[in-house]
């Protein structure tokens, strides 16, 4: 138990690239107004908390949950939905950027969410 609470103070501890987030997720946008975007820039903020480790998919949902005041399955449609968007609307030059090499196929929540993390966390 004692564990658990200090990787929770070491995850709200950590300093969070807002900017950067944001930032990354409206150049990479394809629709930003869209409510979903939030969720995903909640996603990676939580996520970068993490960095260097990668987080558990249902961690980051918790801590979008909570933040967003959703459900985790609301939380996990919005990561989905968001992923759908990027991959059909969004600038497939910045997602081959962010990823350094092409991406030949839709990425899935979790794989947008952690690579999202570490390109601003850098």
């Amino acid at each position: 138990m004692p564990e658990i609470a200090t990787r929770q103070e070491n995850v709200h501890n950590r300093a969070i690239p807002i900017h950067a987030i944001q930032r990354t997720v409206t150049e990479l946008s394809g629709r930003r107004g869209k409510p979903c975007y939030y969720v995903l820039r909640l996603a990676v903020e939580a996520a970068c908390g993490y960095m260097p480790e990668e987080p558990r998919i249902g961690a980051i949902c918790a801590m979008v949950q909570a933040r967003a005041d959703m459900s985790t399955g609301a939380v996990s449609k919005a990561l989905s939905r968001v992923a759908a968007d990027i991959w059909d609307h969004g600038n497939r030059d910045k997602l081959r950027q962010i990823y350094g090499r092409p991406v030949p196929e839709p990425p899935s929540p979790k794989e947008l969410v952690l690579v999202l993390a570490e390109y601003c966390s850098r």
